[in-house]
């Protein structure tokens, strides 16, 4: 039985993967979250807390195996503390695509999200959180998305790795939510990895 611990479980992915994985007989869920009536069914142990505060990431951490996703370098300093202190070591995190320059945004998109290498913007505050996490000396698995989409389907995934060039398109949160859903049920692939998500537009097979 693998014991789970959902960061910011009321987050659209977060719920998408909850409802996937909480059929798994081989999997306990335990879901993080600051308030528990946002979410859309109660799959598992309710814990309130804030991830910003790391005593209660420390409590909510006791007796766990994987903890998955959630973004940015303050929460990360506190995850990666908190889960050190609890001996827990498999974390799967949701960073975003072009933190590593691996795809180009322009006009708006690239206005909202900054320059990666600037600390002070969006993507420059998840690349400081995916580097924390990298050196952490956890068993990690950090997920890329391309842009997200609230399509209704699982799209055929295009996966890159830590150097590569991203050349997928928009990829929706339910296709990367059945992603870490088979993630938390095998837990020993892609770890220590870099992982982006976009979709193969060449193929219109479910993922």
């Amino acid at each position: 039985m693998k014991k789970v611990l959902v960061l910011g479980a009321s987050g659209k992915i977060a719920q998408m993967v909850t409802d996937d994985v909480h059929k798994d007989k081989d999997i306990e869920l335990s879901l993080f979250l600051r308030t528990p009536k946002k979410l859309a069914h109660e799959y598992g142990h309710i814990i309130t807390g804030d991830v910003m505060n790391e005593a209660d990431l420390q409590n909510a951490m006791a007796g766990i195996d994987i903890v998955g996703p959630r973004p940015m370098a303050e929460m990360a300093r506190n995850v990666i503390s908190a889960m050190n202190s609890a001996n827990v070591h498999r974390l799967i995190w949701v960073a975003s695509a072009g933190i590593y320059h691996e795809v180009e945004f322009n006009g708006k998109g690239a206005e909202e999200l900054g320059d990666p290498d600037d600390p002070k913007t969006y993507l420059g505050d998840e690349k400081k959180a995916a580097d924390l996490i990298e050196t952490s000396g956890l068993d990690y698995t950090i997920i890329r998305p391309n842009w997200l989409t609230n399509d209704d389907a699982t799209e055929h995934l295009l996966t890159t790795r830590r150097n590569e060039q991203m050349t997928g398109k928009s990829v929706s949160r339910k296709t990367v939510a059945k992603f870490i859903a088979d993630l938390l049920k095998h837990p020993d692939e892609d770890v220590n990895e870099s992982v982006g998500l976009s979709t193969d537009p060449s193929n219109d097979k479910d993922y």
